[in-house]
């Protein structure tokens, strides 16, 4: 984390409060910090410690898992094919101007 930076930090305030406001927060200083930090990575251990981020993680790792597989072996279909030594690329979805184009899917 960097440091917090109060004219950011207090942009919402309203203007006639943002002096007072400034004044009381920059005397906390490191303190301030260190409390946001300490509760910035407490919620970040909460959240990646839960099973519902386990379950989340498991999943997206099986679905990129997939893909790449896919993608590294031609099997599936797609734009990547491998035929014996050779392993194919088809731009033509994403090249504009390209006349396969029209008949990608979006």
């Amino acid at each position: 984390m960097t440091h917090i930076d109060l004219s950011t930090l207090l942009s919402g305030a309203a203007p006639e409060e943002r002096p007072r406001l400034e004044k009381a927060l920059g005397g906390l200083g490191d303190s301030l910090e260190d409390a946001v930090r300490g509760f910035v990575h407490e919620k970040a251990r909460e959240v990646t410690g839960s099973d519902a981020f386990a379950t989340v993680w498991t999943e997206a790792n099986r679905t990129v898992h997939a893909s790449v597989d896919k993608a590294l072996t031609g099997s599936g279909g797609g734009a990547v094919r491998v035929e014996d030594d050779a392993v194919t690329l088809d731009l033509a979805p994403v090249v504009p101007g390209s006349p396969d184009r029209a008949a990608a899917p979006p």
